[in-house]
């Protein structure tokens, strides 16, 4: 066996797989400083319907997650994945064309809102798979190293991706935004047809609603804690712009960062405390944090 054909070690296995989560997610935060803006300032819509086309991707990655998971049972992880970073690509294009084509404001909010469905569909595809796929070729053994990776590949993503949105539209435009993310599809998919698929495991699959009520009373608890994430992906930006202030971006790479420095942190206190502790201590965080940014005087 020559060099070139070594296997890598697990941990770089590991990040070459959740790349594509990270490439995702980087898509995901690009629009999220900017894209309220022109919802509301150049399209002239409300709060109300900026706010939707933001959280309408994240609507539509609920949704799509039963899809995204039998495709994957079906057809492979790796297939799931390359899938998503194909629907990511043409959500990218079309988040181009609602900016640049001179259409009503009506049709322009209908693109972006199609590029927004298609980008959840995406994330939904990307995912839950790529954390499959990753454990599917180094077993159940891995599943926390790949989990931990996953996430911090997801909220890097968001952190980076955040400031670097803004950064693109002073620079390329709105449209600039849009062509980035299908660039952000388009280039990992090439990567993704090199990476070793993980074998289809045989066996009867558990139904949607079976798996659904399994974990319901955690997932519950899940939903709560992610209500803070969502409230600042859709308004933040919004509520920076009523009260004058700029620099949206950086309040949503501060949670990313903040995020990725819990998970490096703290990577025992699970199995030492147990997840109910962890979990309300969590939850009493994030009700912190939410009155901060309601009762800040200024953005720092």
């Amino acid at each position: 066996m020559n060099a070139s054909s070594k296997p890598l070690p697990v941990g770089l296995s590991i990040v070459s797989i959740v790349c594509f989560n990270f490439a995702s997610y980087i898509g995901n935060g690009l629009p999220l400083a900017v894209l309220p803006g022109h919802v509301l300032n150049t399209l002239g819509f409300g709060s109300a319907m900026a706010g939707l086309v933001i959280g309408l991707q994240y609507l539509t990655t609920l949704l799509s997650r039963p899809l995204a998971g039998q495709l994957a049972d079906c057809f492979g992880a790796k297939r799931a994945v390359m899938t998503g970073l194909v629907v990511l690509t043409a959500s990218g294009l079309l988040t181009a064309l609602a900016i640049v084509l001179p259409v009503s404001p009506w049709v322009g909010l209908a693109l972006l809102m199609a590029g927004r469905i298609l980008q959840g569909i995406s994330s939904a595809l990307i995912s839950t798979p790529s954390c499959t796929w990753a454990i599917g070729l180094h077993g159940p053994a891995h599943t926390a190293q790949v989990m931990s990776w996953n996430g911090i590949a997801a909220y890097g993503g968001t952190a980076i991706g955040a400031p670097l949105g803004v950064l693109i539209r002073d620079h390329l435009g709105l449209a600039g935004i849009g062509t980035c993310i299908a660039l952000l599809g388009a280039l990992p998919l090439l990567f993704a047809q090199t990476r070793r698929p993980a074998p289809l495991l045989p066996g009867m699959r558990l139904p949607f609603r079976s798996v659904f009520m399994a974990v319901l009373p955690n997932g519950l608890a899940v939903s709560c804690s992610s209500a803070g994430f969502g409230s600042l992906t859709a308004f933040v930006a919004l509520y920076f712009d009523s009260l004058g202030w700029a620099n949206a971006a950086y309040c949503l790479s501060a949670f990313g960062v903040a995020f990725i420095f819990a998970r490096l942190a703290s990577p025992n206190v699970v199995p030492r405390f147990g997840g109910y502790r962890v979990v309300t201590v969590c939850m009493a965080i994030q009700t912190v944090g939410l009155l901060l940014v309601w009762l800040a005087p200024s953005p720092l």
